[in-house]
């Protein structure tokens, strides 16, 4: 009996003295997250130095940034700039990490020899591309072979720009070469006899290359002058040079006679590149390679 009474004690010694008891676990405390701080892009002006500059300027009346995927909405009197190349919409969305330019609103693209709208575009600044849709019309201004030569040949006698028309067209800026499809027409006026005449020409295909200043037609091709003149054939060749405009079509050619030209009607209306707008707001750059 005794010997039970001094085990019972001795067990219970070590909690009477204060010993270790079970505790607890200690109450967990959740950390508040906090929101990526949304840091608009920097606001660096200026314009593109020349063809040697690497980077993509932009300016903007308002913009919408988000720092997860890089894209800044621009809107109001949107403006682009990249080498000679300048891109216009009241609305971009611009992908910075891909460097596209994006507008489901009417669109105009510059460069020093071509203006093209459309309602819509993307302009792929890594791939030297845009891609213009809905009503399209492509203005081209061929280039004068020799500012100093005599004014002869039929430069002076286009009383507008080269006008193409179609639903859509695929435009290299680097290399001038415009495809355009779907209802695809090119009209041009030019003078002969002391009048002028405005040819149109359809056809299914077409590739137009500003450098070389002429037009590739393929498929049905259709040409109609306004006095009546016709041309036919699987394909076709419009030559715009200075000195040697020629529209070729099949088995048949017209020939713009140069001889035939009055040397007195009035002088060479003079283009003049588009001007650089500048709006206030936002401006930005981006390098694209």
């Amino acid at each position: 009996m005794k010997k039970r009474l001094l085990l019972c004690l001795f067990t219970l010694a070590p909690l009477a003295m204060g010993g270790p008891r079970p505790t607890a676990a200690p109450p967990t405390v959740k950390s508040k997250q906090v929101a990526p701080k949304v840091v608009a892009p920097p606001k660096v002006q200026g314009h593109p130095t020349g063809n040697d500059d690497p980077k993509v300027y932009y300016s903007y009346g308002a913009l919408d940034y988000t720092t997860v995927d890089e894209r800044l909405l621009l809107t109001k009197s949107v403006i682009f700039e990249y080498k000679d190349t300048i891109f216009k919409s009241d609305k971009v969305l611009y992908d910075r990490k891909e460097k596209i330019a994006s507008s489901p609103s009417p669109v105009q693209l510059d460069d020093a020899q071509n203006t093209i709208t459309g309602e819509r575009g993307t302009a792929f600044y890594k791939l030297k591309t845009a891609k213009i849709e809905g009503n399209v019309k492509i203005i081209a201004r061929p280039k004068p072979g020799n500012p100093q030569s005599p004014r002869k040949g039929l430069r002076k006698d286009f009383d507008s720009p080269v006008e193409i028309l179609c639903n859509s067209v695929n435009y290299n800026w680097k290399n001038k070469i415009a495809i355009p499809e779907g209802n695809i027409r090119i009209s041009f006026s030019i003078k002969k006899n002391k009048k002028t005449q405005k040819w149109n020409v359809t056809s299914d295909t077409m590739q137009y290359d500003g450098n070389t200043e002429t037009v590739q037609l393929k498929g049905n091709v259709k040409a109609r002058a306004d006095n009546g003149d016709k041309l036919s054939g699987d394909s076709g060749t419009v030559i715009l040079k200075e000195g040697i405009e020629e529209l070729k079509i099949g088995q048949a050619s017209g020939n713009f006679d140069s001889d035939q030209i009055d040397e007195d009607e009035k002088p060479e209306k003079k283009e003049t590149p588009p001007p650089t707008e500048k709006k206030t707001g936002g401006t930005g750059s981006d390098s694209v390679e």
